[in-house]
């Protein structure tokens, strides 16, 4: 039984550092939404890390809730002779918990942080292709003759 509970706990210690991880690559990309200019290559790839981060935990997580699923009548019979490493699990499970909430608030400013920057793109495209119609539409008016040509002007009959 001993065995189990400290690859549960294993288990618990594993997945902080993931969210660590998670946590760093989180605040990497909110640097970057900050700057002037997003580089989204850079930003893209922070997601495929994070990606296969949160794949790692899913894994984690599954296997954390077999083996409890399998130890758990023993742990709630003989509660008081596990209390040790069951207070230790909770604590984990506590910081775990924290760091998720942190984890998630973090990401609910980057989508917005986000959405803000693809809407600034947005705006700039639009701009370009105004300016870029209204180049068009200029040299196309200048060289098919709507304007009028020199010989109307110097006719003095």
């Amino acid at each position: 039984m001993e065995k189990y509970l400290q690859i549960l706990e294993e288990s618990l210690i594993k997945k902080d550092g993931l969210l660590n991880k998670i946590l760093a690559c989180s605040k990497r990309q909110e640097e970057l939404l900050r700057e002037e200019r997003l580089d989204f290559e850079q930003f893209d790839d922070l997601v495929n890390e994070k990606d296969g981060y949160v794949d790692e935990l899913v894994r984690l997580d599954e296997g954390f809730e077999n083996l409890y699923a399998n130890v758990s009548a023993e742990l709630n019979k003989n509660r008081a002779l596990y209390k040790n490493e069951i207070g230790r699990m909770q604590k984990s499970i506590a910081g775990i918990t924290e760091k998720s909430v942190e984890i998630q608030a973090l990401e609910a400013r980057n989508k917005s942080a986000l959405e803000k920057c693809f809407k600034k793109e947005r705006s700039n495209l639009r701009t370009g292709r105004q300016s870029s119609a209204a180049a068009y539409n200029y040299y196309r008016n200048m060289s098919y003759g709507n304007v009028p040509g020199p010989s109307i002007l110097d006719e003095k009959n």
